[in-house]
């Protein structure tokens, strides 16, 4: 059991070292000017769920970016809308990005803040684009579910994979924690129990190592659950990935220009 244990924790953390790396990837695609690599990168991150706000805002600026760049500006305008509403305070570092990029934001930001001005009770960013948002979302109704079980609250969120692996690794810490408490408990008692001295020594060791690996069960639930309840609350993302047209060129200009 210990050993079922560890493997989880090893290929839990291995997935998020996997996610990190590209991201690095796709910040050395964006800094080379590769932005076909960046575009086709991008989808796979974004359509994970697993990015925090602050990446997943990076990740849609580097793709507003390569879109722009490559002459696509209407997937540009589609990406700079969707960083906007997940991040309403977002502007573009004007040391970093061409002004012509920035200029470019600020038209797209103004046409979003016109448009629902005149139309408050329609979400702009639906209209006339290729998008597909996800449905109104239960916040309180995910937020109970996931305090019954970590990553249930990310699936009803539609974050069908970072809900999955929690669940999943949740409910085999709950076996593993549940047999390791009646095994304590049950081994407990036969050293309490045992009248024979040279059986003693073996029924507390045996009582031990349950006991220790039943409280290892119960941190790392409780780990899990407590990063399950952070990552919802802080750390969800409900702006769906977007598809768009990409363009098969192979000419690059440096944003910076």
């Amino acid at each position: 059991m210990k050993k079922n244990l560890l493997t989880i924790l090893f290929f839990l953390s291995i997935n998020l070292l996997a996610q990190q790396s590209e991201v690095d990837k796709l910040r050395q695609h964006f800094e080379s000017f590769e932005y076909q690599n960046v575009i086709d990168s991008a989808a796979r991150l974004v359509q994970s769920g697993t990015l925090s706000n602050a990446l997943l805002t990076e990740v849609y600026e580097m793709l507003a970016i390569s879109y722009y760049s490559l002459g696509d500006e209407a997937s540009a305008k589609i990406n700079f809308e969707q960083l906007i509403k997940l991040n309403k305070n977002y502007s573009p570092d004007p040391s970093k990005i061409s002004p012509k990029v920035v200029g470019f934001f600020n038209d797209v930001k103004s046409a979003m803040a016109a448009q629902q001005e005149n139309n408050p009770a329609k979400d702009s960013l639906s209209a006339g684009n290729n998008l597909s948002l996800k449905p109104d979302i239960d916040y309180r109704g995910a937020f109970l579910k996931n305090m019954v079980l970590p990553g249930w609250g990310q699936i009803s969120s539609s974050q069908t994979i970072k809900g999955a692996v929690m669940s999943g690794v949740s409910l085999a810490l709950i076996g593993g924690m549940t047999a390791y408490i009646i095994d304590t408990n049950n081994k407990q008692k036969d050293y309490l129990n045992e009248t024979d001295k040279t059986l003693i020594q073996f029924k507390y060791d045996a009582y031990n190592s349950a006991y220790k690996t039943r409280n290892l069960f119960i941190i790392s639930y409780i780990a899990v659950w407590l990063y399950s309840q952070i990552d919802l609350l802080l750390f969800n993302n409900y702006v769906e990935p977007i598809g768009s047209q990409r363009l098969n060129t192979s000419f690059r200009i440096n944003p910076l220009d």
